[in-house]
């Protein structure tokens, strides 16, 4: 039988480049986490500022529902931003997997 509690555990202790896409995991999954807010603020905006402790963990939630990001350390503070960011081309809304779109 299907063990979300399982599917969930597994998840952070997965490392990032393991992590696959999975379509009906939804967002709202991690509302119990402390950065659940970096989470929505990141796939509104195409990014967030969360603790440097939370990135880790945020980066592998983001992936499962399809963003890839990197984090970027800046001085004023760490951020995630899309994968393929480029500073001199400025911020976008953050983009999905391409395959999954019609």
């Amino acid at each position: 039988m299907y063990d979300f509690n399982e599917e969930y555990k597994n998840l952070f202790e997965t490392p990032i480049e393991e992590i696959q896409e999975k379509p009906f995991f939804r967002a709202d999954n991690f509302c119990g986490e402390s950065w659940y807010g970096d989470l929505c603020i990141y796939t509104m905006l195409g990014v967030c500022s969360p603790q440097r402790e939370d990135v880790p963990n945020l980066r592998k939630a983001l992936k499962v529902l399809g963003y890839q990001t990197k984090a970027v350390n800046r001085p004023d503070g760490i951020f995630l931003v899309q994968d393929s960011f480029d500073l001199r081309k400025g911020i976008t809304r953050p983009h999905r997997n391409k395959d999954r779109e019609r």
